[in-house]
């Protein structure tokens, strides 16, 4: 099971990306954007080198979204402002 404490989103708010980072072995397979009312407004594919990831976020409005990342061991939900 995914603990929500290894996986760090950040900045945030954000502008124009946001980094993904985790600090323990997890294999994510890919992440979902949801905007406030839960439409699904991006999915990406996520590849496995590294701990740390970038992702833009350029062309989202400004507001409050829940990032939901899915890997072997589950999913794990975070929340991402975006200015």
């Amino acid at each position: 099971e995914l603990n929500l404490n290894n996986i760090i989103l950040y900045p945030s708010p954000a502008e124009d990306y946001f980094m993904i980072q985790y600090n323990t072995v997890i294999d994510l397979k890919k992440l979902e954007i949801f905007d406030i009312r839960g439409r699904l407004v991006s999915t990406q594919s996520i590849g496995i080198n590294g701990n740390l990831k970038q992702y833009d976020v350029s062309k989202l409005a400004g507001g409050v979204y829940w990032v939901t990342l899915f890997a072997e061991q589950g999913k794990v939900i975070k929340r991402l402002v975006i200015e």
